[in-house]
C-alpha cells in the first residue's frame, strides 16, 4: 500500500518536482499521460460486451487516470487555474450537457 499523504504534502512534492524538472517539462510529461489514458480507452470500444471491457482495462484505466490526476494538478499551478474557477468553469459544461440532455436524448 503507498504511503498515506496528507494533500498539502502531495501538493509540496508536485511543487518540488516543478522546481527540480521544470515546467515545460511538467506539460510533456501531462501530454504523454493524457495520451496513455486515451489508448487505455481506446480499447474500451473494441470489446462487445462492456462488462468485459470494465473488468479487464479496469487497473489500467484507474492507473492512467491516477496519473492524469496528478499531472493535472501540475498544470492547474502552472496556468494559475484556481479550484473555485475551476469549479465555475466545470458547472458552465455540465449545465451544457444538461440542456443537451433535454432537448435529445443522443448526442
Amino acid at each position: 500500500m503507498a504511503e498515506i499523504m496528507t494533500f498539502g504534502e502531495m501538493d509540496e512534492v508536485l511543487r518540488k518536482a516543478r522546481q527540480v524538472y521544470g515546467n515545460k517539462n511538467q506539460i510533456m510529461v501531462c501530454i504523454e499521460e493524457l495520451n496513455e489514458l486515451a489508448c487505455v480507452l481506446a480499447k474500451y470500444p473494441r470489446y462487445a460486451d462492456e462488462k468485459k471491457a470494465t473488468q479487464e482495462l479496469h487497473d489500467k484505466a484507474l492507473d492512467e487516470v491516477a496519473d492524469v490526476y496528478t499531472i493535472l494538478e501540475h498544470v492547474k499551478k502552472i496556468m494559475g487555474i484556481t479550484e473555485d474557477a475551476l469549479l465555475q468553469r466545470r458547472m458552465l459544461k455540465v449545465n451544457r450537457v444538461k440542456k443537451w440532455l433535454s432537448h435529445s436524448d443522443s448526442m
